[in-house]
């Protein structure tokens, strides 16, 4: 370590006890911090990992994110805010006053991205979602997937019909319908600003009513990193019961409560993110098999530095495959892009963007060809039945 990194330290350790602050409390969360590579980033000259997050997130990843753009260790130091609602609201959602905390407006259309060279229109069906419109009763012999995650999925950055989904919906209503499944469904649930719990919460309220065949929950690292547990201190600021025993516990465990600033949250719920994606995916994969579908994950990346979303997705893929969950891995998708900017939205917001939605359907269809184990689970289509291509 060198010494001007353990200066800034000392520092910052300084800033906390003059503050009056717990440091036994803080403690953890700051060796979190550090495991996540807090010494490259007191190095580096560039932007540093928390501000690059900010800068991705962009306005409509902003609710639940405090708006900050404040390093993690600054925010230690100073964030005393209990962010609401109304800090960041969004023209195309509005609060459900109970656990999921917001939604899309249904039969709406908003101004959804603008920078210098593209304006889209967010537009959601009766049900909220930024997809066409599916009846509730499900065709016979269709196959229906419920697609939940982010703005990344959602399609925030890419003109209607433009995204990931809508590529892959296309292209198994052209290759893979046979005389037992005459169309392919794919329900795009996903909304903006989502954290990992929301996506849980989305797939038992929203999906299940529409009797899907396979629940496909995307990942990416807008919602299962560092700000995974936005969700959670949103909830408690607004009085929101937290609905699930697990939650409850592990806010008691962690002793949080609603009069506590942010940047205290964040360093009490560091060591949660794991144990709490694992607690997710369980409960997905018990709901799934209650309701006689099977659960899927796809791993999704924004158009991030490999190295970097290799940090955010630690330990996922272990959990994914000790849990026993099929996933399908899209993190290399802009591996080999030479100019990451021609694939994202802007310089300063790592969404993909229509050329980025491309590739992301031609990594993800790929890698169905290269396992046909995960093609005959999205597809339902056994190969040993039918000629599949």
């Amino acid at each position: 370590m060198s010494r001007e990194v353990k200066g800034v330290v000392a520092a910052l350790l300084v800033l906390l006890l003059l503050k009056g602050a717990h440091v036994a409390d803080l403690l953890p969360g700051f060796l979190s911090a550090w495991n996540d590579g807090l010494v490259s980033t007191l190095s580096n000259r560039g932007l540093n990992r928390e501000a690059r997050e900010a800068l991705t997130s962009g306005y409509y990843e902003g609710l639940l994110n405090e708006g900050s753009r404040l390093s993690t260790m600054n925010r230690f130091v100073l964030d005393n805010r209990r962010p609401s609602w109304e800090d960041n609201s969004r023209p195309e959602s509005r609060p459900t006053g109970d656990f999921l905390y917001y939604e899309h407006i249904p039969d709406a259309s908003t101004p959804d991205y603008r920078d210098q060279r593209f304006r889209y229109m967010l537009t959601t069906n009766s049900a909220g979602m930024a997809d066409q419109d599916y009846p509730l009763v499900k065709p016979e012999r269709s196959r229906r997937i419920a697609l939940l995650g982010d703005s990344l999925t959602r399609g925030l950055g890419a003109p209607p019909g433009g995204n990931y989904e809508s590529f892959l919906e296309h292209q198994l209503n052209d290759a893979y319908t046979t005389e037992h499944v005459s169309q392919y469904e794919i329900l795009n649930f996903a909304v903006s600003g989502y954290h990992i719990t929301q996506l849980l919460e989305a797939a038992k309220v929203k999906a299940t009513p529409y009797d899907p065949d396979l629940f496909l929950v995307a990942l990416s690292d807008l919602s299962v990193y560092r700000r995974w547990h936005g969700h959670i201190a949103a909830l408690l600021y607004s009085g929101i019961d937290l609905k699930y025993q697990y939650l409850r516990d592990l806010v008691a465990d962690a002793r949080i409560t609603a009069d506590d600033p942010i940047g205290l949250i964040d360093a009490r719920l560091a060591r949660e993110r794991l144990p709490t994606i694992r607690w997710v995916i369980n409960e997905l994969q018990a709901h799934a098999a209650e309701h006689e579908a099977s659960l899927m994950v796809v791993l999704v990346p924004s158009t991030e530095d490999p190295d970097t979303l290799e940090e955010s997705f630690l330990g996922l893929r272990e959990m994914l495959f000790e849990e026993g969950v099929d996933y399908i891995d899209l993190l290399d998708a802009f591996a080999d892009q030479s100019d990451m900017l021609a694939s994202r939205v802007a310089d300063g917001d790592r969404h993909p963007n229509a050329y980025g939605h491309r590739l992301l359907f031609e990594r993800l269809y790929e890698r169905l060809l290269e396992d046909r184990h995960l093609l005959e689970s999205l597809t339902g289509v056994s190969v040993e039945q039918h000629d599949l291509p």
